[in-house]
């Protein structure tokens, strides 16, 4: 339940960043990241012509990515800034990446 609750959210939230010519995909997943220890920082995100992947977030960033606010401005409980999640999206070929916010 908590699984689909956080894909609904994190759905939700970034649905206002797309508003303006909303991309469209063909498969998107969500799972949590990997917990053990990286070697190098890993996070980011990274858009190429047939696919957006997001890696090792909390959903506090996702929601400032998509509401373009400051992680600070954002309230919710603790785990919104301590689990990372990983999202992967392959990108509909009629896209352009002009359609997707940098």
């Amino acid at each position: 339940m908590i699984r689909v609750a956080l894909t609904l959210t994190l759905l939700i939230g970034l649905a206002p960043t797309f508003a303006a010519q909303a991309p469209q995909f063909e498969v998107a997943v969500i799972k949590p990241s990997p917990s053990e220890p990286q070697t190098a920082p890993s996070a980011g995100l990274r858009i190429t012509e047939r696919q957006a992947r997001f890696t090792n977030l909390s959903l506090e960033d996702y929601i400032g990515m998509a509401y373009n606010v400051r992680v600070y401005q954002i309230v919710g409980p603790e785990w919104i800034a301590s689990t990372r999640f990983e999202i992967a999206a392959t990108i509909l070929r009629d896209s352009t990446r002009r359609t997707f916010r940098r």
